[in-house]
């Protein structure tokens, strides 16, 4: 294997290849890796970082992220969504802050997504749609909200099965609108990311933690169509609910329940794919139980 010198301390901050340690003979024009980002080298001089598709972490039911020690740090993570024979549906992404404050944005073809659901307290989201959603146990909070920091970057190396550090900074404001944090640990919390084709197969996640000291653990579930579930349509009362009978379907993400069985503060969708959220309201199924939604999330199950 021929082994290349950078002129920098890695692949993302340097500006060239060389194949000397003198750093006097530029490497041949083509694209180099470092596993996590590639970058095409012409005429000696490197241009800009680009996702490595076969370097992403596949989506698994088995494989868990985790960091056990870290500090203050960007954890950026590029998860490949397209590594399976289901190309579509809902993309399931379970995170668990702990007990210090961190945040968490997913981007899926152009489209950020913040909100989460806590098996503990249910749903959590920035009050900007495309912000980092801050979660974690208030009593660990190093006081976030209103701060900026400068934060070191990192990017985690699927096969090194690390975070490894890029080099450079980033720097990070939390908004106060951004923190929504519990009064214990969250638990695993659950986001849904909506997969209607085949490409792209790229969803990167971003976990920014401003506290210390670190740690979290991070899973995404390849695609897969949501179960259906007979149901009526939404009422502003239980009552109305109660007298009508199910016409329709919903389909929910389990956060405490099963695949077509609600739990409290599953997720409600209108489709298979995770994408149309349930509207505020009440919901009768077919087993006669109501469901009370809100911000697609159930917060009550009671008989009629």
């Amino acid at each position: 294997m021929a082994l290349y010198y950078l002129d920098g301390s890695t692949l993302s901050d340097s500006t060239a290849v060389y194949t000397d340690v003198g750093l006097t003979i530029c490497a041949a024009d083509g694209f180099y890796s470092d596993n996590t980002i590639v970058r095409e080298l012409a005429n000696c001089v490197l241009l800009p970082a680009q996702a490595c598709p076969s370097c992403n972490v596949p989506c698994s039911s088995s494989s868990t992220i985790s960091l056990s020690s870290g500090g203050q740090g960007m954890y950026r993570t590029s998860i490949n969504v397209g590594n399976t024979g289901t190309s579509v549906g809902a993309i399931i992404v379970e995170f668990n802050p702990r007990a210090t404050p961190k945040g968490i944005q997913s981007l899926y073809n152009g489209v950020a997504y913040n909100k989460i659901s806590s098996p503990v307290d249910g749903y959590h989201a920035s009050t900007t749609p495309a912000n980092f959603t801050f979660i974690g146990d208030i009593a660990t909070d190093c006081g976030i909200s209103g701060s900026t920091y400068l934060i070191p970057e990192y990017n985690y190396s699927y096969i090194n099965t690390q975070f490894e550090a890029t080099g450079n900074t980033q720097s990070l404001t939390v908004a106060a609108g951004d923190v929504s944090l519990s009064s214990a640990q969250p638990g695993e919390c659950v986001m849904v990311i909506p997969k209607l084709s085949a490409n792209p197969d790229t969803l990167n996640i971003n976990v920014p933690s401003p506290c210390a000291p670190n740690t979290f653990t991070l899973k995404v579930y390849c695609p897969r169509l949501l179960t259906g579930i007979s149901s009526t349509f939404d009422y502003s009362s239980k009552i109305q609910a109660c007298e009508t009978d199910p016409s329709t379907t919903i389909y929910n993400v389990p956060v405490n329940g099963t695949f077509g069985l609600p739990g409290i503060y599953d997720w409600i969708f209108y489709d298979e794919y995770g994408q149309g959220l349930a509207v505020d309201g009440w919901y009768k199924l077919a087993s006669g139980d109501v469901i009370h939604v809100v911000d697609g999330v159930v917060v009550a199950i009671e008989q009629c």
